[in-house]
């Protein structure tokens, strides 16, 4: 009935969720498809903050940003979305984490992701806004350079017409995980196949492509030039905002739909841990709920491999509901269904050849008997008040020797009433009790004898009454009998 583990069959532990990542979940709210929103586009870093050990991972993203939402176009926490639409949550500024960077202004998002995007961004006014919108981000990894010079203006607008046509080839690459801490050379040199720069000695980006895409976008010449022809400026702004926003639009329709149909899914009948795993598209994860259909701690659970796979649910004779599982060195658990771990399986002794059809009978129709149900209660409990706690050979051994178990635990309930016997006796308070007891004896006996003489006296009295109304009786019918013969007689 033993099966060994094969590489496939990943199961998951989420039984210790503080050694596990951790981020916190709010249910967002159903969202207006048909809103209409100012975008802009940038590429920024992105901070993720972790729960359980207090830290910080991040990473450079493409967003699409409006004073309403934030659209992140390259997340792997939500592996339901293309598109991951993101609701600025209020936080006080003490509450913001550590490890988030203190030179800038940063949003609070869901997923505890922290961004310092430009809220309010003015297309009309953006010698304001360049400042902030170029990220210091880029120029921790790369030197911007331009063989034409641009003016911080010009160059802003080259950005966001490169962002708005190469923020498909620069998604995929983002998803492959290249810009990594390990691994930033990797990132750097795919990075500068998109950006179109020949460089391989320095980290150097070079924006002269974006003249062609500034040309795509608007039909006008990227240049300073432009700062003298404020019509043909001001007309290539507006194609390019033009363009971001039938992009984001597009983009925030399709999020916004996908985010109506997920909460009224979200809303049906279900565990906290099912509706949290389709809401995300994930397997692994546990939710812990703190307001009922709105905020939750995830945590990731650990994957696991056994060693050993009991797929007849049965170990020597011990039948389990769950399926048993040996995992790390020798640790019995039991997984359910979906694969998720669990250190309790209800259990009983198998009554005949098993198999697994068999073994579903034998908890859904064969009663359980007084002992085994009395067993798992008590494992039930003990699991339920320590949910860390390993006790899958404990449980084991119990049913398995529960013959002895029993007699073992008789003894020691008979042993311990003769000792503290014995030591009351020694005490005298045995002659106490009893003195005790013969005192009460004594009263309750003579509560008895004033009630039995009591309902001696009730009795008779009930008697006499009862008596008296039946002479009454027997006189009035005597009285109708009499004037009924006198009535005949008249006749």
């Amino acid at each position: 009935y033993e099966v060994n583990s094969g590489k496939n069959n990943i199961f998951y532990d989420c039984n210790d969720n503080s050694k596990h990542d951790q981020f916190d979940l709010t249910i967002p709210k159903f969202c207006n498809i048909k809103e209409s929103n100012l975008w802009h586009m940038d590429v920024k870093k992105v901070y993720q903050y972790h729960i359980n050990n207090h830290s910080c991972t991040s990473s450079l993203e493409i967003l699409i940003i409006s004073k309403n939402f934030t659209m992140l176009l390259t997340s792997n926490l939500n592996k339901v979305e293309n598109i991951l639409l993101m609701d600025y949550i209020e936080t006080n500024n003490y509450n913001i984490p550590s490890c988030i960077p203190k030179d800038k202004k940063y949003f609070h998002f869901n997923y505890n992701i922290f961004v310092d995007v430009e809220k309010n961004f003015e297309w009309k006014n953006i010698n304001v806004s360049t400042e902030r919108l170029i990220e210091k981000s880029f120029t921790e990894i790369i030197n911007l350079y331009h063989r034409n010079e641009l003016n911080k203006n010009f160059l802003l607008l080259g950005i966001e017409s490169f962002l708005l046509v190469k923020s498909q080839t620069m998604k995929d690459i983002f998803n492959k995980n290249y810009y990594t801490t390990e691994s930033p050379r990797k990132f750097i040199k795919f990075f500068k196949k998109v950006f179109g720069t020949d460089s391989e000695t320095k980290n150097e980006l070079d924006f002269s492509n974006t003249v062609n895409t500034f040309k795509e976008v608007t039909n006008v010449a990227l240049s300073n030039k432009l700062a003298g022809n404020k019509e043909s400026y001001y007309k290539a702004m507006e194609k390019i905002k033009s363009r971001i926003n039938e992009l984001g639009e597009m983009y925030y329709k399709e999020a916004c739909n996908t985010r109506n149909e997920k909460i009224k899914r979200f809303n049906d009948k279900g565990t906290s841990d099912e509706k949290v795993r389709q809401f995300l598209g994930r397997e692994g994860i546990k939710a812990q709920e703190f307001e009922p259909n709105r905020k939750y701690i995830i945590s990731q659970c650990k994957e696991v491999i056994p060693k050993m796979i009991y797929e007849q649910r049965n170990i020597k004779n011990i039948c389990y509901k769950l399926k048993p599982v040996i995992v790390g060195r020798s640790l019995l658990m039991f997984a359910d269904k979906k694969n998720y771990l669990h250190h309790f399986s209800e259990s009983r002794i198998c009554h005949s050849l098993i198999d697994y059809d068999y073994v579903m009978e034998t908890f859904d129709d064969i009663k359980m008997g007084f002992i085994e149900s009395c067993f798992n209660n008590i494992f039930r409990g003990i699991n339920s008040t320590f949910k860390g706690l390993s006790m899958g050979w404990i449980s084991h051994y119990f049913f398995r020797y529960q013959n002895y178990v029993i007699l073992c635990l008789v003894l020691t309930i008979v042993s311990t009433l003769f000792y503290f016997y014995i030591l009351l006796k020694k005490w005298k308070v045995i002659d106490v009790l009893e003195k005790f007891f013969e005192s009460i004896g004594a009263i309750l006996k003579g509560i008895w004898i004033i009630i039995t003489e009591l309902g001696k006296i009730f009795s008779v009295i009930f008697d006499a009454i009862n008596k008296l109304q039946n002479k009454k009786i027997k006189k009035k019918n005597n009285i109708n009998n009499v004037e009924d013969i006198e009535m005949a007689a008249s006749y």
